[in-house]
């Protein structure tokens, strides 16, 4: 049981919070240099996953797979837009919904960014945990 009474730097939730935070700050450094920030990269990534289970991949298909807010992903989106990553159409059977595509220099940007960033994920996590699978497991059991 933790005493609510002790140094609160030292509860869990505070930990992980600080942890994801240092882990965005440099996965924002090191994205920089090809004008990514990591949840640009992020939003590509998981597009370039949808394209490839099917033809057409929507805004919201983007929010319900990464699950996140709308209104985020639409800000994020829009950027990608305006450096040309990605383009966004109307969906000619919803006008409410706009399609997400996949531009040539976004999916140059996915293969110049995807095998660094594995790397670094590879490099930090190993580098400060022993057993990074069963941390790994552990993490999944407090995503609901």
């Amino acid at each position: 049981m933790i005493d609510r009474l002790d140094n609160p730097k030292d509860f869990p939730g505070y930990l992980i919070w600080q942890a994801g935070k240092d882990w965005h700050r440099q996965l924002d450094s090191l994205l920089s240099s090809f004008d990514l920030t990591y949840i640009q990269f992020l939003v590509l990534i998981n597009l370039d996953y949808l394209l490839k289970q099917k033809k057409y991949v929507s805004q919201k298909d983007i929010v319900e797979i990464m699950d996140e807010d709308k209104n985020i992903i639409s800000q994020v989106i829009r950027r990608l837009e305006l450096k040309k990553f990605v383009r966004r159409k109307t969906d000619k059977n919803d006008t409410r919904s706009k399609l997400v595509f996949l531009t040539e220099l976004g999916d140059n940007k996915i293969q110049m960014t995807n095998n660094l960033m594995d790397l670094k994920d590879r490099v930090y996590l190993e580098v400060k945990l022993r057993d990074i699978d069963s941390f790994m497991d552990n993490l999944k059991l407090f995503i609901s």
